[in-house]
């Protein structure tokens, strides 16, 4: 191959790389809906969330706040958790500032008992629908 159609061929490839590139471009990120969330929580498909379910869920959601991986979740670590600062205080057994996932399961067990309005053991989607249901799922998801 001669030069001139060395330059050429890399000439096609790149043009083609440059369409093939700029036909990119970032597709949004679609939140899940709450029955996508409540059927993510009930692998089980029984219409319920029970506590082991509802930790396997927290468990996940602890994994995925502690970017640092010390295993503990700071204030700042846990703000899309949405606990506020009594809650924090009185989860923080070991007065170090952090919650670890101990420590967090146990708020997540209060939140659970506190949607828990028929105290079955088990929550429905209505019961996630009520306020102590949404702090719960805050927890969650």
């Amino acid at each position: 191959m001669s030069s001139n159609e060395w330059g050429k061929a890399l000439l096609a490839v790149a043009a083609g790389t440059v369409v093939v590139l700029g036909s990119l471009h970032a597709v949004p990120v679609r939140a899940a809906s709450p029955a996508e969330q409540f059927k993510a929580w009930d692998p089980d498909n029984d219409g319920t969330i029970d506590m082991e379910e509802a930790k396997k869920a927290a468990v996940a959601k602890f994994e995925s706040l502690h970017k640092d991986h010390d295993g503990t979740l700071d204030m700042k670590e846990l703000a899309s958790a949405k606990i506020d600062e009594k809650t924090f205080a009185k989860a923080d057994v070991d007065n170090d500032h952090t919650l670890d996932q101990k420590e967090y399961l146990m708020v997540v067990e209060q939140r659970f008992k506190a949607a828990d309005t028929d105290n079955d053991g088990t929550l429905s989607p209505a019961e996630l629908k009520t306020k102590a249901g949404k702090a719960l799922s805050a927890l969650l998801k």
